[in-house]
């Protein structure tokens, strides 16, 4: 018998994504289910999800470590969760509701073997990107070389061109 995949897309707004349980706040969006992300525990059992996304939203909920937990809750073991969001280096990183900032390094906290909190043991990290739109060629260069040396991009290019974006690829452990 062949097993559909379980994906949940947090925050959809009117990003609907066939295949997916997309939830978002707002029931004027396009979503499946409506749900207030800082309101816990969301409505989904534990070990659920093969896939969580969210997309621009993380940097506005009031409790990452919460969410966090309540992510590892919903995911399978071995489930994947795709977070991004907003660079600290992009103007839009600094809004009237954002509450967190984020850089590269940011989801280490969350890897056991890049932090050494007790409570960092959910997640591995898988992968880490950071992202400029490609709103002109010359962009996609700027991606292929701030990721093949991502500290020196952070830290140089990041300070001349602002990084749009921050991608992480987590694993519940």
């Amino acid at each position: 018998m062949l097993k559909v995949a379980v994906k949940i897309n947090l925050g959809c707004g009117t990003k609907y994504k066939n295949g997916w349980i997309n939830v978002d706040y707002y029931d004027k969006s396009t979503c499946d289910v409506v749900w207030d992300l800082n309101k816990y525990p969301y409505p989904f059992k534990k070990d659920y999800a093969d896939e969580i996304e969210i997309v621009g939203l993380l940097n506005v909920l009031n409790d990452l470590e919460r969410f966090m937990d309540e992510v590892a809750r919903i995911l399978k073991p071995g489930g994947i969760i795709r977070i991004i969001v907003p660079h600290a280096s992009n103007v839009y990183a600094h809004g009237a509701f954002s509450k967190y900032t984020f850089t590269l390094n940011s989801m280490n906290a969350f890897d056991p073997k890049m932090a050494t909190d007790p409570r960092s043991n959910k997640f591995e990290i898988v992968s880490k990107k950071l992202r400029f739109q490609p709103t002109h060629r010359i962009f996609g260069w700027f991606n292929y070389l701030i990721n093949r040396f991502p500290s020196f991009g952070e830290k140089w290019i990041g300070k001349i061109i602002p990084i749009d974006e921050v991608e992480f690829v987590l694993k519940k452990r």
